[in-house]
């Protein structure tokens, strides 16, 4: 059976923990994605769609947490 992973209060201590430990030991089973932008956003992008085009477009961001930003004018 793989260990719990510790509550780690600062991401120093993580660091430490990570530098000092086999992760292959740990159940990492409870991760999720996280995804990073790093790029600067300076360009937008305005498209005339149809509306119910739109609103699909605007529930699949919300269902997946898009980094797509939706917006009606």
């Amino acid at each position: 059976m793989k260990k719990k992973l510790p509550k780690l209060k600062s991401d120093k201590d993580a660091e430490e923990f990570v530098e000092n430990v086999d992760l292959t030991e740990y159940d990492l089973s409870g991760g999720k994605n996280v995804h990073f932008e790093f790029q600067k956003k300076d360009k937008a992008v305005t498209l005339r769609i149809p509306e119910g085009l739109l609103k699909e477009v605007k529930k699949q961001q919300h269902r997946k947490k898009s980094l797509i930003s939706v917006s009606f004018a």
